[in-house]
């Protein structure tokens, strides 16, 4: 089942530079290491741009889990920290359900 983990924080618009280029720098660390996310991308808020949410995805709650022990999750709040008005809020959920262009398909208690 894959796993995704929310982070939500606040970036000033002084700040938007430093953000994006420490989000890539992260990325391109995080693209080697065993357990690496599947996906991870930032939105922004449409009302309040500061306002963004990240979400990286893994193949599953086992995948993020190795992903942690490499100590790069820890090392991205700590780069957020430099950029952010807050505390990134950071919640994990399991993938219940999905759909695309091929159809619906449920996932709920599968691990594929």
């Amino acid at each position: 089942m894959r796993y995704l983990v929310m982070t939500e924080c606040e970036v000033p618009m002084g700040h938007r530079q430093e953000f994006v280029a420490a989000v890539q720098r992260w990325e391109r660390d995080a693209a080697d290491t065993a357990g690496a996310p599947e996906v991870h991308a930032v939105y922004l808020d449409a009302a309040d741009p500061a306002k963004v949410m990240v979400v990286t995805q893994f193949a599953s709650q086992a995948a993020a889990e190795q992903f942690q022990a490499s100590g790069l999750m820890d090392d991205f709040r700590r780069e957020l920290l430099k950029c952010t008005a807050e505390e990134p809020r950071v919640t994990a959920y399991d993938l219940f359900y999905s759909t695309g262009p091929a159809a619906s398909r449920v996932v709920f208690g599968e691990d594929a």
